[in-house]
This record gives C-alpha cells, sequence and structure tokens, in this order.
C-alpha cells in the first residue's frame, strides 16, 4: 500500500528487487520519499513504467542519480513532464544521450533552463 511504501527506509528501497519496483501503482511512486527514490539504483528505475515516471514528484525525479537518468529509455525520457525536465541538473542534462535528447517533447525542450541546453 502506499502507506507501507511511505514507512520504508531508504535501504529497504534501495533492496527492493526490480520485479517489486515495476509492481509499483503510480500512486505508490508518489508515497515514495525523496530520500527513497535518491536510494534507487539505475535498474530499479528503469523497471519503472513510463507512467510510474512520469508520477515521480519533482523533487523525488531530481534527486536520482545521474547515472540513474543517463539509463533512462527513450519512453521513459518522453514521459518526463515540463516540471521534471526543468528540476533536471545541468550534471543530469549532460548525461542525456542525443537519442534521449530526441525522445524529449516539444513542451520537454522548451522547459530545458538555459544551462541545461547548454550542458547538452
Amino acid at each position: 500500500t502506499t502507506d507501507q511504501i511511505g514507512q520504508l527506509t531508504s535501504g529497504q528501497a534501495a533492496a527492493l528487487n526490480t520485479a517489486a519496483v515495476k509492481a509499483l501503482t503510480t500512486e505508490q511512486v508518489v508515497a515514495l520519499t525523496t530520500s527513497q527514490a535518491a536510494a534507487l539504483s539505475s535498474a530499479q528505475v528503469n523497471a519503472l513504467t513510463a507512467a510510474a515516471i512520469t508520477a515521480l514528484e519533482t523533487e523525488d525525479f531530481a534527486a536520482l542519480k545521474t547515472a540513474t537518468i543517463a539509463g533512462l529509455n527513450s519512453t521513459q525520457i518522453g514521459a518526463l513532464t515540463s516540471a521534471q525536465v526543468v528540476a533536471l541538473t545541468t550534471a543530469q542534462a549532460n548525461s542525456l544521450s542525443s537519442a534521449q535528447v530526441r525522445a524529449l517533447t516539444t513542451d520537454s525542450i522548451v522547459a530545458l533552463q538555459t544551462e541545461d541546453l547548454a550542458a547538452l
């Protein structure tokens, strides 16, 4: 349940297997704390559906490791909200591949900050 997700420590969140992460509902993803989201590995985040990626709160998305952002597939990148794109750090934006940049929506491209565009 969302209550159970919210009660996990960041270590427990990091220990979830990818099947468990893939099974999270969007409501459960919203219930993740920033420290829980930051603790997720690239494999765990890659297991999330595009809808689950979209459901990540902006501060939770920004807390993801740069390598995790670099590992998102085109479908996941295309699902990012403008707010999530704005939340990218310059290092995270710099980690995007050309294929990932091509997967961004027009609204997401417009949302990129000047320093993020310069980092691409």
